[in-house]
C-alpha cells in the first residue's frame, strides 16, 4: 500500500502545513465501531433504545528514509499540486567524458590509445539528495501532536487542534482521502537495525467538530425569562391605624389592640 499524511492548506498560510509520503508502510488498520444501550427488564432480557456511534480510529506503522528508495515521492502530488516534503529528486546517471573535442572524440579506442587525448572525466549529475528528512518529519509530527500554536499578536501559545488527512495512492494517482483526523499517538522506534531511517507508529481518530452560533431568542421565550428573573417584592407588616383597631374590636377580633381608639389618636383628645 502507498500512503501519505497531509495537513494544513495554502489558503491558510498562518497555520502549519506539510505533506509526508511514507516510503514503506508495514501495517495499516481502520477501526469502525459503536455501541448500543442496554437496559434490563423484569423478563430477564435487555432492551435497546438507541445506538451510539464512536469515532473511527486509524493506525499505521512504517518507515521514512532519506534514501531514494522509490521514484514515487518525487512524482506524486497532493490535491493542491504540492510535492511531499520528503521527496528526493531522482539521481542523474553518471556520464564519462573522454576529455576530447571536435572530431577526435569520434576516433575508435584502438587508434586513440596512441594519441595524447587526455584522461577521461567522470561527471556526476546534480542529484540534490538530502538525508535530514527523518528529523524534519519527526519534528513536524510532534508539533502537530502538541496541540498549540504561537500567536504573534499576543506573544503566547494558544490551544490549536491540527487536523490531518490520510492519502492513499494508486501508483502516482490519489485513490482516496480520509479527512478530519486528529493525531492521538506518535511513537518512534530506534534500535541497532534502524540506522538513520525513521521507524514510527501512529494512531489517528476521525472527529466531528461542533461550532457555536449566536441567535436571538423568540419574544415569547424572552418574556418568560423576564418573569422568572424579576425579583419578588417583599411586603413588610403594616401597623393598624387607630380607626382600624376600633373597627376590629367592634367586629370581635380578639387579636386587635385593646388600647382605646381615642388614646391612640391625639386629635380625638382635643
Amino acid at each position: 500500500m502507498s500512503l501519505g499524511l497531509h495537513w494544513g492548506s495554502t489558503e491558510r498560510p498562518e497555520d502549519p502545513s506539510g505533506f509526508i509520503y511514507f516510503d514503506v508502510v508495514t501495517a495499516y488498520s481502520q477501526d469502525y465501531k459503536g455501541k448500543v444501550t442496554s437496559h434490563p427488564v423484569d423478563s430477564g432480557a435487555n432492551i435497546t433504545d438507541h445506538f451510539i456511534k464512536e469515532n473511527p480510529t486509524f493506525s499505521l506503522s512504517g518507515v521514512i528514509s532519506g534514501v531514494d528508495i522509490s521514484p514515487i515521492p518525487s512524482l506524486i502530488r497532493d490535491f493542491q499540486g504540492l510535492q511531499p516534503n520528503n521527496a528526493n529528486p531522482q539521481p542523474e546517471p553518471i556520464s564519462v567524458n573522454s576529455g576530447t573535442s571536435g572530431l577526435l572524440q569520434f576516433l575508435p579506442d584502438s587508434i586513440g590509445q596512441f594519441l595524447n587525448l587526455g584522461n577521461p572525466i567522470a561527471e556526476l549529475g546534480n542529484n540534490g539528495l538530502r538525508n535530514d528528512f527523518t528529523e524534519e518529519v519527526r519534528d513536524s509530527l510532534v508539533g502537530i501532536l502538541s496541540g498549540v500554536k504561537y500567536n504573534p499578536k499576543t506573544d503566547r501559545y494558544d490551544s490549536f487542534i491540527q487536523t490531518v488527512e490520510i492519502y492513499e495512492f494508486d501508483g502516482y494517482n490519489i485513490k482516496s482521502i480520509v479527512f478530519d483526523l486528529v493525531l492521538t499517538n506518535f511513537k518512534i522506534r530506534q534500535d541497532v537495525n534502524t540506522g538513520d531511517a525513521l521507524y514510527f507508529e501512529c494512531s489517528l481518530e476521525q472527529v466531528t467538530f461542533a461550532t457555536l452560533e449566536k441567535t436571538e431568542l423568540p419574544q415569547d421565550v424572552q418574556n418568560a425569562l423576564k418573569k422568572k428573573a424579576t425579583p419578588t417584592a417583599k411586603k413588610g407588616k403594616k401597623g393598624s391605624t387607630p380607626k382600624d383597631c376600633a373597627t376590629a374590636q367592634e367586629a370581635g377580633d380578639t387579636t386587635a389592640p385593646t388600647t382605646p381608639a381615642e388614646d391612640l389618636d391625639p386629635l380625638r383628645k382635643q
